[in-house]
């Protein structure tokens, strides 16, 4: 039913991506020596379809005459995971990188939903733009929201550009697998500040790290 539960679920996923722990790190494939043995490794790049605008204009302009709150982005339905998607690489000392990277042309910014998410001690997980102007990380097991027998979802928060990379890091030693499957990447088609108006493009400079939720459309999770 396309009802309250859809935006209660939709605020849960604000709140849960804007509190979020991390230990506030660069990247392992910042580092040069680590980025030359990447830089000649094959990539795996999921470009997603552009959007309606014209639709999601009608629809914003319903939801906006019924009361409804506003939304920004536009959540693509995907299944990527450490298993389908992304490419391993062995570094020399025996750690281990994948790497995923995800295209939304014409996005204003990207963040993704997990339906599930479960890092081993010593696992990383970073999520950045492709410019590197905007990192989120380390995740690592504090953020767990489960257990392994029981793992729950997660989701980051907003990066600002079209084209993201996530990047997860097992240390040499580690055998256990983490689990991180990603079954929406929500592409930001406008701008909402934290008093909940839309914002428009002029007025965007320098309030970026202000913004609120993932208000979707309450068709799109029913």
């Amino acid at each position: 039913m396309k009802n309250l539960s859809t935006l209660i679920l939709a605020f849960f996923v604000c709140f849960t991506s804007y509190a979020q722990i991390t230990t506030d790190e660069q990247p392992i494939s910042f580092n040069p020596a680590v980025g030359l043995v990447l830089k000649d490794n094959a990539s795996d790049v999921k470009t997603l379809p552009g959007l309606d605008m014209s639709q999601l204009e009608q629809e914003d302009k319903k939801d906006e005459a019924n009361g409804l709150p506003p939304r920004f982005g536009f959540p693509h339905k995907v299944n990527f995971n450490l298993r389908n998607s992304g490419v391993w690489t062995v570094l020399p000392n025996g750690d281990r990188i994948w790497q995923l990277s995800i295209r939304c042309p014409d996005a204003l910014s990207i963040n993704l939903l997990y339906d599930l998410f479960w890092l081993p001690e010593g696992a990383k997980l970073f999520v950045y733009t492709n410019d590197r102007h905007h990192v989120i990380g380390a995740m690592t097991s504090r953020n767990n929201k489960g257990t392994k027998k029981e793992i729950q979802g997660y989701a980051t928060g907003l990066l600002y550009g079209d084209a993201i990379t996530l990047e997860y890091y097992l240390p040499d030693g580690i055998n256990e697998q983490g689990i991180v499957s990603i079954s929406n990447v929500v592409q930001g088609y406008r701008y909402i500040a934290s008093n909940g108006n839309v914002v428009s493009r002029s007025e965007y400079s320098g309030i970026k790290q202000n913004f609120w939720g993932v208000i979707m459309h309450k068709s799109w999770l029913a």
